[in-house]
């Protein structure tokens, strides 16, 4: 009795300590900022539906709009709830997804210990789950909280498969259904886990087996057709399929899946080949990570891909030939092989060769494979329980100094991908970050060195041409920048961000009728962003088409209601149209947005001038040169209205005088 009720005990303590050496191992995490010239943007940053917290417009965007080129609900209503809870400080937001991977870790250990009786095991998966370097990207990412939930839902499926195996009914499956959906909900990745129900059929479940009313296996071994494991699987095997098809149909309109179109079948083959073993290096020898690994398309080694076929071929024969005696290996091996499938690179989503993210769930096969069989062979050797506790306690020692030291690369963009420089080689994609980078502090020198050596490495990248251009802009070479722009265009023609840097370009040189149409294309591939729109108005307004600017500035803050610079120029545009009413209103909420702005304090002055509104005017006149003693406009301004109202004319301030 007392054995039993110390089990489960032991059992709570055990799945604690592994979330708290979770914690611990990436605490550094909740002082890391967003990365933000990478998908943090897109989720959370730019996101302004996200940024807006938990809403009913939000809950109604997740499930019915496509971000970063996925269909996730789940997901996008996670960031919402960080937004809620924590605005945009990014400590928040980490602090939730290193809370996700010490639970993630917990749960794989207890559900382990459910399935195998296995405690010490268990554990020691669960471990290597939790503090392994090839996860610090999934954690350390804001924008790889998919991974993290998508993960709890894969493990919670399984927890409440393990139920229905041991009863099957209709309500323990329905469970299982559930848990399933929204992992599917989370990241599409879950698609394989039907397969993977089938091979814990085989191992640790051991439901081919019939088993008698003592629970022990008949002496027969009485095998239960494969056929029936499958049929049972056929509901969760058809949400594979919708999935599937929704995923590959959202990236498709996307443009992510552009790069298969661009990469032969044969380069993704032998490219993914060569991945299998090289996670598989990276598992054992957790160095030299990278946020980006620059796909080689053709220039592999031939012998590179013969050795990755001949390793995978090896370890497949000798896994299936020990499946009788030792099961967990070719269970651990398939999981790998299989939840690896969808991102393996043969249906081809952007630029990577591979990404360390990718192995947040296969990871777990090769760990159960790993663990089993080391333990197998420990105690065919006879090795004791001390000498296997210190091997163990080294192990992880050693692989929490290297994720401590990765996650630390993750602090802001420009550590990331500096490191990415130094683990990786051509690595256009990190040159091309770190020059946004150096645009953003204005060392223009340093961007300059980056976007040209990202040319170097891909002449045929848009973001290259794209990031030189704004190198020229910002030094008044627009001619040159106009080009650049050109080409990236010529290279993507579906490129917002190269249309709308163009225009802008246009509309410096001069050249307003191309910067508008520019402008307008950009807006057919981003309707939703505010800044096109801006530009948009702007050029409008210069052409003297107020109607269309007016129509775009509000468009611009019906997404960003509290964009004072579009609600001010709003109003300018009003004013020139006649609108002196709607001009005021839309004044006065830029003042309540920014209220120490000269100009604006400025320009509502002349409208209430010529509304009449002396004394107000007046008094805007004063604020403007409170804030801008050097602004001649307001003090001419001043002095006219003070004219205007004769001896009822305050006293002019001291900056007018």
């Amino acid at each position: 009795m007392s054995g039993s009720g110390l089990e489960p005990r032991a059992a709570a303590l055990i799945a604690v300590a592994i979330g708290l050496l979770t914690a611990a191992v990436f605490s550094r995490v909740v002082f890391n900022g967003f990365i933000t010239h990478y998908d943090d943007a897109v989720y959370v940053l730019e996101n302004r539906m996200v940024r807006a917290g938990l809403t009913w417009a939000g809950v109604s965007y997740a499930f019915t709009s496509e971000c970063a080129a996925n269909w996730h609900p789940l997901t996008m209503l996670s960031h919402m709830l960080d937004c809620e809870l924590f605005g945009l400080a990014a400590g928040g937001h980490h602090l939730m997804s290193l809370l996700l991977h010490a639970l993630n870790a917990a749960l794989l250990y207890v559900v382990l210990k459910r399935m195998t009786g296995a405690q010490w095991d268990s554990a020691l998966v669960a471990a290597l789950f939790a503090v392994h370097p090839l996860h610090v990207e999934s954690v350390s990412a804001i924008a790889q909280r998919k991974d993290l939930l998508s993960t709890l839902f894969w493990l919670l499926t399984i927890s409440a498969y393990l139920r229905y195996a041991k009863k099957p009914t209709l309500l323990a499956y329905s469970a299982v259904a559930l848990w399933f959906v929204l992992g599917l909900m989370s990241k599409p990745m879950v698609v394989t886990l039907p397969f993977v129900l089938l091979l814990l059929d085989f191992w640790p479940l051991q439901r081919t087996t019939v088993r008698n009313s003592e629970g022990t296996a008949e002496s027969r071994q009485v095998r239960l057709p494969i056929s029936r494991l499958v049929v049972e699987k056929l509901p969760l095997l058809a949400l594979t399929v919708v999935a599937c098809v929704v995923t590959y149909g959202v990236q498709y309109r996307a443009g992510a899946v552009a790069t298969s179109e661009r990469l032969p079948v044969a380069q993704r083959a032998v490219n993914a080949a060569v991945s299998y073993v090289v996670y598989i290096q990276k598992t054992l020898w957790p160095v030299g990570l990278s946020a980006f690994y620059p796909h080689p398309r053709d220039t592999l080694p031939y012998w590179q891909v013969a050795a990755a076929g001949v390793v995978l071929g090896l370890i497949t024969w000798a896994v299936v030939r020990r499946r009788a005696k030792e099961p967990y290996l070719a269970v651990g091996w398939f999981w790998y092989v299989g939840t690896l499938v969808p991102v393996i690179g043969i249906v081809q989503v952007g630029n990577q060769a591979m990404a360390d993210r990718y192995t947040y769930v296969p990871l777990i096969g090769l760990f159960i494979a790993g663990v089993w069989g080391a333990v197998a062979r420990l105690c065919q050797w006879q090795i004791g329980r001390a000498p296997r506790a210190v091997v163990m306690a080294v192990l992880l020692s050693v692989l929490s100094m290297l994720t401590w030291r990765q996650t630390g690369y993750w602090r802001n963009d420009e550590t990331l991908f500096a490191h990415a420089l130094a683990a990786t080689e051509n690595n256009a994609l990190a040159h091309t970050t770190l020059g946004q980078t150096c645009l953003g502090r204005d060392d223009v020198g340093g961007a300059f060195e980056h976007f040209g050596k990202a040319l170097e490495i891909a002449p045929t990248g848009p973001s290259g041409h794209i990031g030189m251009g704004d190198v020229l802009f910002r030094q008044n070479n627009v001619r040159a920048a106009i080009e650049h722009y050109r080409r990236a265009i010529t290279l993507e023609p579906d490129n917002a961000v190269a249309h709308y840097h163009l225009a802008r370009a246009l509309g410096m040189a001069g050249e307003i009728e191309q910067a508008v149409a520019h402008c307008e294309t950009a807006l057919q591939f981003t309707p939703d962003s505010s800044k096109v729109h801006q530009k948009l108005a702007e050029l409008l307004s210069r052409q003297g088409r107020y109607d269309g600017a007016a129509e775009h500035y509000a468009a611009a803050l019906q997404l960003e209601p509290n964009d004072w610079e579009a609600r001010a120029m709003l109003a300018d545009v009003l004013q020139r149209m006649g609108k002196s009413e709607e001009a005021s209103t839309q004044y006065r909420e830029a003042l309540e947005l920014q209220p120490r702005n000269a100009a604006i304090h400025y320009n509502f002055g002349v409208l209430l001038e010529r509304r009449d509104k002396l004394e107000e005017a007046a008094q805007h006149f004063e604020a403007a040169l409170r804030l801008r003693p050097d602004l001649a406009q307001a003090a001419q301004g001043l002095d006219r209205v003070r004219a205007k109202m004769g001896s009822n004319a305050p006293p002019a301030p001291d900056s007018a005088r």
